[in-house]
């Protein structure tokens, strides 16, 4: 029997459409997915507070990986005992309310789970985690926000280099020497989440990726490594090694 390629859950975001509200991935995610691996998509809607999140958990069952996309939106500071002010909009608490739940059902069950952005933010509020809401403004921070240009290529284009820690889970599929990766958020981890470690960071300090300790395949990463499959170095690797890890999973 020929194996089946293994089936990748992808939260959607809530963006608004001509004629109301609507629950949207974007395209660079699927044409990566397309592109580096042999997964088949299954897109998880986000459910409001009169759904209960734990519905889902049977369309969970038939997923092999879980991927928490990014999105211009952020996190809600009441997840990690803080008060919203501007500094944390625009926020989207339909979404946190089943990526946080995805993320600690991806961890209780050792399914595999990639973070990007604001995805490597949830995993690590879901593991009571803090965030800090303007890195720019902390001493001796440079800017990590999206250039303000019109050049969409400049734009997710590398911006800095990250210093990888050996041996951990970062290291086995890229290797330990330094690393060029664009820089699109405003948001970062200010209290690293109980049970994580630091994957990788910039020079500056701002964590750039962290992974879940004794889990198969638990990776945060904060840039996009969607934006930049077949040029940078970095994304391909990645979005074979969390294939690997969903075809282990699939095959157990």
């Amino acid at each position: 029997m020929t194996e089946q390629s293994p089936i990748l859950g992808i939260i959607c975001n809530l963006r608004r459409h001509e004629t109301g509200i609507g629950h949207t991935v974007n395209t660079a995610y699927i044409n990566a997915i397309e592109a580096y691996t042999s997964c088949r998509p299954l897109l998880i809607p986000c459910l409001n507070d009169t759904q209960d999140v734990a519905s889902l958990d049977p369309i969970l069952r038939l997923v092999d990986g879980i991927l928490l996309t990014g999105s211009r939106t952020n996190i809600h500071p009441r997840h990690y005992g803080d008060e919203a002010d501007e500094r944390h909009a625009p926020l989207d608490v339909v979404r946190d309310r089943t990526s946080l739940h995805l993320a600690a059902w991806a961890i209780e069950t050792s399914t595999p789970i990639l973070g990007i952005c604001r995805g490597l933010q949830e995993l690590n509020v879901a593991c009571g985690g803090t965030l800090c809401p303007d890195l720019q403004s902390k001493p001796n921070f440079f800017d990590h926000r999206m250039p303000d240009t019109d050049d969409f290529d400049f734009n997710h284009s590398d911006r800095h280099d990250i210093t990888i820690r050996p041996e951990g889970l970062l290291a086995s599929i890229l290797g330990a020497a330094p690393k060029r990766v664009n820089s699109l958020h405003r948001q970062g981890i200010e209290k690293l989440g109980h049970g994580l470690l630091i994957e990788a960071e910039t020079e500056d300090g701002c964590i750039e990726a962290i992974s879940v300790v004794d889990h198969p395949f638990a990776l945060g990463v904060q840039w996009h490594p969607e934006h930049q499959t077949g040029v940078n170095e970095v994304s391909a690797p990645l979005f074979a090694a969390f294939e690997q890890a969903m075809r282990a999973r699939r095959k157990a």
